[in-house]
């Protein structure tokens, strides 16, 4: 079933008002049992599907989607049962992470709201996988219940209808840039909206030289596989997929490290499908961009034509992708705190202890998001960017 425009959707009662039926909708209690076997009917129908077997982003949603996960989830939400969603909530997805808009539709769900989804505009395998899969569970009689929960569609991001959206809206969900957030912000809406925004975010990966060194054959492959999934699976357009990499070591160790390393990558890369014309072209204008950034030459480590490599730390604020990364060799993991940039959001890591790095970036004042095992880049989960967005998404009822 293709995804319709948004000028195709009847909108009608959704700025007429709301009736009885949908305000029974929307008091649908956060615990709602009905919910939660929907999501595990979904889990289920995503790992059926061959075809979604081909993507891992995809096969991560329906794992997430399991009927123990959902439970976990839903417990550990603050006092569910006295819960209800706020109403109508707006999701705006991002572009260049496909299975993005299926989390935060997920999110909006789980916490009893109606959810208009606007799903990106580019075409993607993921995003018909899983459309097909909700909107065929929902012409089921056993959840026809839900099917005034969702409505996904596809316009431009300066739609009129849009817009008209946003302006009455309950609730707003909005993934892009910092360009994309400060359009929406600066639109009209209800003077009580519920409004989540997620803006360009940096992340980076912290790997101990002589933990790498030490990693046998099928241990240095299971970490090029995480390291590819969290990276070059997106390209490194997810805010969360590391541009920079913090070696941990001597400078002998970290030599050794980083030519096991990198060797291991580039034989992956070779099985892989990837856009090598387009990468080629965009690996240059952003080698071009750097240049007239810093206004001054850039030298570069070609280690193969996907994996380009840089040491100059004045990049530690440049936009590094497509197989781009920067290089910056650390005795101790004090010395991280200094490279922590404002808009940090993850840091992954290898054979070092997450909490000792979390002790020390905190006594030195600083903030990010996450700190998660390599792999784990992409695992979004129902805390983001520092959000509980369950809590935020749905509204507590106050009993004395």
């Amino acid at each position: 079933m293709p995804i319709p425009d948004i000028n195709d959707l009847n909108l009608g009662n959704v700025f007429c008002g709301a009736g009885p039926e949908f305000e029974n909708s929307i008091a649908r209690s956060c615990a709602n049992a009905v919910l939660v076997e929907f999501t595990h009917a979904l889990s289920v129908a995503i790992l059926k599907n061959k075809d979604a077997r081909q993507f891992p982003d995809v096969v991560t949603f329906g794992y997430f989607c399991r009927k123990a996960n959902i439970k976990l989830v839903l417990q550990a939400m603050q006092n569910p049962a006295r819960r209800r969603g706020w109403g109508i909530v707006l999701h705006v997805a991002p572009s260049n992470i496909p299975v993005n808009f299926a989390f935060s539709f997920l999110m909006g769900f789980l916490t009893g709201n109606i959810n208009y989804v606007r799903v990106p505009s580019v075409d993607a395998p993921q995003i018909d996988i899983i459309v097909t899969a909700i909107d065929t569970l929902l012409n089921q009689p056993s959840f026809a219940s839900l099917a005034k929960r969702v409505k996904f569609f596809r316009c431009e991001r300066d739609s009129p209808a849009l817009m008209d959206l946003v302006k009455i809206c309950d609730g707003l969900v909005v993934w892009g840039g910092d360009t994309t957030v400060a359009k929406f912000q600066a639109q009209q809406k209800k003077t009580n909206v519920v409004e989540l925004y997620f803006p360009d975010k940096a992340s980076s990966l912290l790997i101990d030289a002589d933990a790498l060194i030490a990693c046998d054959s099928d241990a240095l492959t299971t970490l090029s596989h995480d390291f590819f999934n969290d990276t070059f699976l997106v390209d490194q357009n997810a805010c969360s997929s590391p541009n920079v990499v913090y070696w941990l070591g001597n400078q002998e160790a970290i030599a050794q490290a980083q030519a096991k390393f990198w060797s291991r990558i580039d034989v992956l890369l070779q099985g892989k499908i990837l856009p090598q014309a387009t990468m080629a072209i965009e690996k240059r204008l952003d080698l071009l961009r750097m240049t007239q950034s810093l206004e001054r030459s850039v030298m570069v480590q070609k280690f193969s034509q996907d994996i380009w490599l840089f040491e100059d730390k004045e990049l530690i604020g440049e936009r590094l992708r497509f197989g781009n990364f920067l290089q910056i060799g650390l005795q101790d993991t004090s010395e991280l705190a200094q490279y922590i940039r404002p808009n940090e959001q993850t840091l992954t890591y290898f054979g070092v202890p997450p909490m000792q790095v979390y002790e020390t970036l905190l006594a030195h004042g600083c903030n990010l998001d996450r700190i998660v095992p390599v792999g784990q880049a992409l695992a979004i989960g129902m805390h983001w960017d520092g959000k509980n967005m369950l809590n935020m998404l749905s509204h507590e009822i106050e009993i004395a």
